[in-house]
């Protein structure tokens, strides 16, 4: 049984272990962000030139020292100013609306080293601390890509006709790809003779797609060339194949194959894209929808898929 003078000491070396612990388990957590290739890819940047990984790295690595020489009171206040630093970046991504699981880990992961260091005599490190780290960021953070909406309308849309066309597809779902080519060659057609208005939506089912759908969107910015933006998702959908998951690798592609990128904060239109998968009640893919005299139709996989095109090319050359 520990003496009453001996309890304080072991309360410090138990907080001095979970100190160097949760350190570690932040720097875990900024490898898995750097590996993350769907929501995280959006929520990116630097403050002051340095790479929000590399500093959040730098950061529990110094905790993690500190702690280690037990220096509570600095272990504080490098806590403190993790805070108002969090405070920011999760503002950040309400404001966006583009969450990161592991960026909300580490979030909570400064916040519980915070906990475990807090002592009410040190409490007056706060009014200068989190000050200090909130405003880092609000004057250093510079996200990637610099935020900047398209000249052109939220949603890509194809063609003027008075029948409006929807198709939902994955770029990694199998059955998309098998009937990719001819269906949208036939939309194309339809497109450019102005039956239908065509609107491609990528459905995030694999957590590859969101990453491929901003790609698909740099590619059609500025643009309203149909066989421009087949060009896009036809070499997307190859890069599927070559499941390519990595962000610089996937635009190396692209380029490589003679793709021209207008990158933009293309949040507003993914977030427009969850609309139109409420409103049409879409659960799989690939999920071809049209708008015609008033009612909606909607055919799901291949074969009805097929159907769909085959009921618009009748209607086309009816008219």
């Amino acid at each position: 049984m520990l003496k009453s003078s001996e309890m304080p000491k072991a309360a410090g070396e138990r907080k001095r272990i979970v100190t160097i612990l949760l350190a570690l388990i932040g720097i875990v957590l900024v490898v898995f962000y750097t590996w993350c290739t769907d929501a995280c890819g959006r929520v990116s940047g630097e403050v002051a030139g340095v790479k929000l990984s590399w500093a959040g790295i730098a950061f529990m690595g110094l905790v993690a020292a500190v702690g280690a020489l037990r220096r509570e009171s600095l272990v504080f206040l490098l806590s403190s100013v993790g805070i108002g630093v969090e405070a920011f970046l999760v503002g950040y991504q309400v404001r966006t609306g583009e969450y990161c699981v592991y960026c909300l880990l580490f979030a909570a992961t400064v916040a519980a080293l915070f906990l475990t260091n807090f002592s009410l005599r040190r409490a007056r490190m706060l009014l200068v601390a989190v000050p200090v780290g909130f405003l880092m960021l609000f004057f250093g953070f510079t996200a990637d890509p610099i935020p900047a909406y398209a000249a052109t309308t939220p949603i890509p849309t194809f063609g003027s006709g008075p029948v409006t066309v929807r198709l939902y597809t994955d770029y990694y779902c199998g059955p998309c790809s098998s009937v990719e080519k001819a269906v949208e060659e036939a939309l194309a057609v339809l497109a450019r003779g102005n039956d239908v208005r065509v609107t491609f939506v990528d459905t995030p089912l694999h957590k590859e797609t969101s990453l491929y759908a901003a790609y698909f969107l740099y590619a059609v910015n500025g643009s309203s060339d149909i066989n421009h933006a087949l060009r896009a998702r036809s070499l997307l959908f190859d890069a599927a194949r070559e499941k390519i998951a990595d962000r610089e690798k996937l635009e190396a592609f692209l380029r490589k194959n003679g793709l021209s990128l207008a990158p933009f904060d293309a949040g507003q239109t993914l977030r427009s894209y969850n609309g139109l998968l409420k409103e049409d009640r879409i659960t799989t893919t690939p999920t071809l929808v049209i708008y015609r005299g008033g009612k909606r139709e909607t055919y799901t996989g291949t074969t009805e898929l097929l159907k769909g095109i085959d009921s618009l090319k009748r209607a086309s050359r009816r008219s």
